[in-house]
């Protein structure tokens, strides 16, 4: 999926019980991948290459598995959770974002980040604003990024 103008691929609101596994998207403004909320949950996306664009990854719904994608060269954040409560990243590798490699935004809360590879962010490896309680942990985030910051975690 190329140079997609909103998502390369997108679940909408009520999507659930799904997973996206080896797509590949390039350049889609928006996001690569995308769950929106409105009940979402229970979606796996998983072995997915996400090149360019704006964000990688972006889940605004709960109760979401992302795992073992591939991030590079975004204009944002590799991955994005926005409102989201219970998602795990486990085993992503993003690198050469312009922002954060995860940020969690907007009452994320409930998070887990575990075993993620974040190489070159321009901003923090991961980056937890205004949230309630996220868990990092087992992160490989070689000196080219930090390691993360928070504002409330």
């Amino acid at each position: 999926i190329s140079n997609a103008l909103d998502f390369g691929v997108a679940l909408a609101a009520a999507s659930q019980n799904n997973t996206l596994v080896d797509n590949v998207a390039r350049g889609s403004d928006g996001a690569g991948i995308a769950i929106l909320g409105g009940g979402s949950a229970n979606n796996i996306v998983r072995r997915n290459t996400v090149q360019g664009g704006g964000i990688g990854i972006a889940v605004a719904a709960d109760t979401n598995v992302v795992t073992e994608n591939t991030v590079y060269g975004t204009r944002r954040e590799g991955i994005q959770l926005d409102g989201a409560t219970g998602v795990r990243l486990s085993r992503n590798r993003i690198s050469n974002t312009s922002q954060y490699g995860v940020m969690a935004v907007n009452s994320a809360t409930n998070n887990y980040a575990f075993q993620n590879e974040i190489d070159s962010a321009g901003g923090a490896g991961i980056y937890f604003s205004a949230t309630g309680t996220n868990t990092s942990g087992d992160m490989d985030v070689p000196s080219g990024s930090h390691r993360a910051s928070a504002s409330r975690v």
